[in-house]
């Protein structure tokens, strides 16, 4: 069939709404997920901004086809209320196929965890907070995460006592509103390392400071 609005309905699986999607600018991540003892093709997307709630969405793609949302199909795992998760990463740490965590950033600063039980329950792994809280040196205002996370296996530290023995890289900034070209806010760089806890330290005493240059 031709690609065109007349034949859209041929085309596409379905059409999602929800009252705590916001606005989204980037694809979702597609991946086999555990769903409490079944795997199925799953979309992973942060729900945007503009809503207010702050969470990940799980989209059961095959289930959704002549289907409403509901939980059958659909999983929304809130986090916080800091108006929207930006796009994420998905992962798959035991390179079975399927994926058991996943990373994401907000506007405040906030990188945050979801994993996998192993029974197919998702959630915060850190009892409700974040893995690491981006801010301004000297107590500053926060810096916003809006670009999804890199993560690679640790190095040089031994998985034994730090599991999952994670970096998670990520920069900091915005550039989704119009007053964000005049914004002369500092951004920053980071690698934290998740060990299985989230970093609770300042930032002086948790970073390692690095310069880069052009």
């Amino acid at each position: 069939s031709s690609f065109s609005e007349d034949e859209a309905g041929k085309m596409v699986l379905w059409e999602f709404t929800h009252d705590k999607l916001g606005y989204l600018k980037d694809a979702p991540i597609v991946s086999l997920a555990n769903w409490g003892g079944e795997l199925r093709w799953t979309a992973f997307f942060g729900n945007g901004y503009g809503k207010g709630d702050t969470g990940l969405y799980m989209l059961d793609i095959n289930g959704l086809v002549g289907s409403t949302p509901s939980a059958d199909n659909l999983k929304f795992i809130k986090l916080a209320n800091t108006d929207g998760l930006s796009s994420v990463a998905v992962l798959d740490i035991n390179g079975d196929g399927i994926a058991d965590k996943v990373y994401a950033g907000d506007q405040q600063g906030n990188m945050w965890a979801i994993r996998d039980d192993g029974d197919g329950n998702w959630g915060n792994p850190y009892d409700g907070s974040a893995l690491f809280t981006a801010t301004l040196p000297d107590g500053g205002g926060a810096q916003p995460i809006t670009a999804a996370p890199r993560v690679t296996f640790h190095p040089t530290m031994p998985d034994a006592g730090n599991t999952p023995n994670l970096l998670v890289v990520f920069g900091t900034g915005s550039y989704l509103y119009k007053s964000d070209p005049a914004d002369k806010q500092v951004q920053s760089v980071y690698a934290i390392w998740d060990k299985g806890a989230p970093v609770t330290d300042d930032r002086e005493t948790a970073l390692v400071e690095r310069s880069m240059s052009t």
